[in-house]
């Protein structure tokens, strides 16, 4: 049987039309958009893009370090990076050096994900960031 179909054959798979962001928040007032749904879902549903996540938690990384860490190419380390920074999920910081080698870090930007069901019946993914904004 097909994972997205339920038992009475109904589907279970989300479409990008039954997934909002209720508010745009605090990405709007920095002049940011508010990260897509679909995004935010994709970047969790990457095994890649976990691993990444799960990496900078411990400490803030290069994209390096992360490569070197998840076994990625560099390449693909960047695409993943970026998918993530699109999602609102990691921010890029940069690491001053007294010898002038400034390097890019890269930290969680949120604390936790929400996924909700609205009256109406679709999807609300909330990013919930560590200063306590919600980025929908």
């Amino acid at each position: 049987m097909d994972s997205s179909r339920q038992a009475d054959g109904t589907s279970n798979a989300v479409r990008a039309s039954d997934v909002s962001l209720a508010d745009e928040g605090v990405r709007q007032l920095r002049g940011e958009p508010a990260p897509s749904p679909g995004r935010v879902l994709e970047a969790l549903e990457d095994e890649d893009c976990r691993c990444l996540l799960q990496a900078t938690s411990a400490e803030p990384m290069t994209a390096k370090a992360l490569a070197g860490a998840c076994d990625l190419p560099l390449s693909t380390t960047y695409r993943k990076i970026a998918l993530l920074q699109e999602a609102a999920l990691v921010e890029e910081r940069t690491r001053i050096s007294t010898d002038g080698r400034h390097a890019g870090e890269f930290v969680p930007a949120f604390d936790r994900v929400a996924v909700d069901r609205t009256p109406e019946g679709c999807l609300e993914v909330r990013v919930i960031r560590a200063d306590g904004a919600d980025d929908r």
